[in-house]
This record gives C-alpha cells, sequence and structure tokens, in this order.
C-alpha cells in the first residue's frame, strides 16, 4: 500500500498530496542528483503538540549533503527546519515521519490548485534550478511491532557500495535497495554490507554488536552514514553507563566477531532501535533482544516522547 499524507511543502508553498507534480525529464530523476533526510516526530507525553526528534541535526546533516554535490539550498538553515515544522503542522498527525528532498529541475509553475516543476536541464554541462521538498506521513515501526522484541533476521549481501556513504545523496541508494530485496528473497528481514570484509552497515541502518557488556559500532572511516541515533546511543553510553559498562568503542570488526556477539541491534531514524536475533542462520546470543538492547530501546522512546529532562534539547514542539 502507498504512503499517503495530507500536505507537501514545495518552494515556500504548501499544497495539497495529490495536486504536486515533477517533469520526467529531470537532472535528479535521471543522474541521482540530489539529497534527502529522514526525521520522525512522536507525541510527547504531556504535550498535545508531537516533537520532532534532533530537527538541528539532521537538517545539518541535510546542509552538508548537498554541499558535497556542490549545491545550495536556497533558504538558511532556521528557513529549512521551520518549513518542516509547518508541514507536519499541516499534516494534522500525531507521529510519523518526515522526508526533506532536495532537488533539481526547472522552474515552479501553479495551473490552479495543481504544481508543477517543470522539465530541467539535462547532461552535464550545466545545473538546473535547486528545488525543496518537505513530505510528511503517518508511519509505524519500519520492520513491524514485533521486531522491537523479538529481533530481525539480518544476511550479509554482497553489493558494491557507493563511495559517498557518508551522505544521504539519492545515488547512492541503489545499492541500498539492491542489499535490502536480496535479502528479503532470501527469506530475511533485512541486508548487511560489508566493506573490504568488514562489517560497514545495513541497508538502512547503522549497526551495534555488544561483547562483554561492552558496545562496538564500525567507525565513520568506513564510509558509513553518520548516523543522528548512532550518535544518540553513543552519548547515550557514555552519558549514563560509563560506570557500568565502559565506553563505546568505534572500530572495525569482521563478520565473525558479529555472528559471536552477545547482541547485535540495528539503529536509525526508520529502525529506531531493532534487535537482531540471527545473521546468517547464526543465532546471535539468546536469539532475542538482550539486556543491553532492551535498557537502551527503554530510554530512547523515553527521550523521543518527552520523558527526559536531560535530553529535552533533542525535541523540537511543533507549534
Amino acid at each position: 500500500m502507498a504512503i499517503k499524507g495530507k500536505k507537501i511543502w514545495l518552494d515556500g508553498g504548501m499544497y495539497d498530496w495529490d495536486k504536486v507534480f515533477i517533469h520526467p525529464v529531470n537532472q535528479s530523476l535521471h543522474y541521482g542528483l540530489g539529497a534527502f533526510e529522514g526525521l520522525r516526530f512522536y507525541l510527547h507525553h504531556e504535550m498535545v503538540a508531537p516533537v520532532i526528534f534532533r530537527l538541528r541535526d539532521h537538517t545539518e546533516r541535510l546542509f552538508n549533503a548537498v554541499k558535497v554535490l556542490g549545491l545550495e539550498i536556497p533558504y538558511s538553515r532556521d528557513e529549512v527546519s521551520r518549513a518542516i515544522i509547518e508541514t507536519v503542522k499541516a499534516n494534522k498527525c500525531p507521529e510519523g515521519y518526515i522526508r526533506p528532498l532536495v532537488f533539481l529541475g526547472g522552474a515552479t509553475r501553479n495551473f490552479g490548485d495543481l504544481v508543477l516543476v517543470e522539465n530541467s536541464e539535462m547532461g552535464f554541462a550545466k545545473v538546473s534550478q535547486v528545488h525543496l521538498m518537505i513530505a510528511v506521513w503517518p508511519w509505524g515501526t519500519y520492520l513491524g511491532s514485533e521486531a522491537l522484541e523479538k529481533g530481525i533476521r539480518l544476511a550479509t549481501v554482497a553489493v558494491p557500495r557507493p563511495h559517498l556513504s557518508h551522505a544521504k545523496i539519492c545515488g547512492n541508494y541503489p545499492a541500498t535497495l539492491m542489499t535490502k530485496q536480496l535479502a528479503m528473497k532470501n527469506g530475511y528481514d533485512e541486508g548487511l554490507q560489508l566493506c573490504d570484509g568488514l562489517v560497514a552497515e545495513a541497508s538502512a541502518a547503522n549497526i551495534f554488536i555488544v561483547k562483554n557488556k561492552r558496545l562496538i559500532t564500525p567507525p565513520l572511516s568506513l564510509s558509513i552514514l553518520p548516523g543522528i541515533t548512532r550518535d544518540t546511543i553513543m552519548t547515550l553510553v557514555i552519558d549514563l553507563w560509563v560506570h557500568a559498562i565502559g565506553v563505546v568503542e568505534e572500530r572495525s570488526f569482521g563478520i565473525s566477531e558479529l555472528y559471536a556477539a552477545d547482541e547485535c541491534f540495528l539503529c536509525g531514524t526508520a529502525v529506531e532501535i531493532t534487535p537482531v536475533r540471527e545473521v546468517d542462520n547464526r543465532t546471535i546470543g539468546l536469539g532475542k533482544a538482550g539486556l543491553t538492547t532492551k535498557k537502551l530501546q527503554e530510554i530512547y522512546f523515553k527521550i523521543v516522547h518527552g520523558e527526559s529532562r536531560q535530553y529535552a534539547g533533542w525535541l523540537t514542539e511543533v507549534r
């Protein structure tokens, strides 16, 4: 079933979901020259309005990705953040997903209540006009509600990794889709990418393992996405558990170390914190969410629903 929201923000205007069109002769569509972000907003446990998790950090990462492409967003960071808030408000949804997208195209034209981004330049000699679109839609648990407790099955997949994986650039994501699709065709829930034989990341999530009460995650030097949920977990471990568990280790590890882990979980805006119960037909730990994973889930969901004063600065109220 296709996703559907109510309103889409495009180039400063708010339009009905079904009234926004982009011409198929488009540089971003043909060549992948664009960048996007993914954010979640949650119902606050006290407020009527929802809250967006780490809005400033996501906005900054979007600007960094666009800079990598040599493009410029025609709005300031504050203007983009405000547009995201206004789009969430316009969709009147208590919880869901936010997708800002920077893409190229021709002029924006209005035809009554319809809006069209016209055909763009083609080839590589000239770059077209830069556009910003923000869509919002209701979205539950990415891998299913049972996955948060029982865990998922993960498979290593041989897919070449793009060189700009550290940025959410549109052209990177065929490898992501192939990773996911190949894993699912073989009966798994999610795919795992390797980099020179070392564990890198899942199709759209970072990965952690737990061994002897220590958390280990691959380093950014493997050209993995600098995940905001990944950063959240590393911050929590350092802030809250330094005496109980020691510092989190950011280092490379191979597939055999993953197989022998006590626990494993994926993290990201979409997957949140999802345990991995099996990798390549090998049971991880007890074959379900471990104690460390459960504790992190508990803290994380309290934070995103506004139940932690210590991390209230990560939340932006939609008002």
